[in-house]
């Protein structure tokens, strides 16, 4: 009897574990879906697609632009990308991811990594970091999704300018020479 209420107990302690225990996320597939999306999202910034670039972003997702207010809720960060899209277009300038890495934890994603932005002539104005945050949520039909809850970027600091040319130095001028006045002594 004894032993029936151990394997009783161990029996249950099983199923009870077994159904604690969630199946491990796919990352590799989460990191493929997500650079997918970047990949997309960069070619639709590019191009000035606001429909696009705003589509993954949550209902209540906060875009973090360097220099500029928080822009919070799809609407608000739709509007927002769409003047910076059209500065620039006008400006001439497109970006362009470099490396980046993506970490995995339970119904959450980070990704972070480099870009750079090239002007007209396709020199590179600047360079900077980006990093997103990325959250499992059910979707209108219930369907599991990846949203952009989190959106932040900022430039590096430009390099300094160099240093100005040494010119050769010149020789001290040499004082002049000057002859001395003889005194005059008044005698007395």
């Amino acid at each position: 009897m004894f032993k029936f209420k151990q394997a009783a107990l161990l029996a249950a302690a099983a199923t009870v574990l077994a159904a604690c225990t969630q199946k491990a996320p796919d990352t590799a597939a989460i990191e493929t879906m997500i650079r997918t999306h970047t990949t997309g999202w960069v070619e639709a910034y590019n191009a000035g697609d606001a429909d696009k670039v705003s589509a993954s972003y949550a209902d209540d997702a906060v875009l973090m632009p360097p220099d500029a207010p928080a822009a919070t809720g799809k609407e608000a960060i739709k509007q927002w990308l769409t003047t910076d899209m059209a500065a620039s277009k006008a400006a001439g300038a497109s970006f362009a991811l470099d490396q980046d890495s993506i970490g995995v934890s339970g119904d959450l994603v980070w990704h972070s990594g480099n870009f750079h932005v090239n002007g007209p002539a396709g020199a590179v104005l600047g360079m900077g970091k980006f990093l997103e945050v990325w959250q499992q949520r059910k979707d209108a039909q219930g369907k599991a999704d990846w949203q952009i809850i989190r959106d932040m970027w900022n430039m590096d600091a430009a390099p300094p300018p160099p240093p100005p040319p040494v010119e050769a130095k010149k020789p001290a001028p040499k004082p002049a020479a000057h002859k001395a006045k003889p005194s005059k002594k008044k005698h007395k």
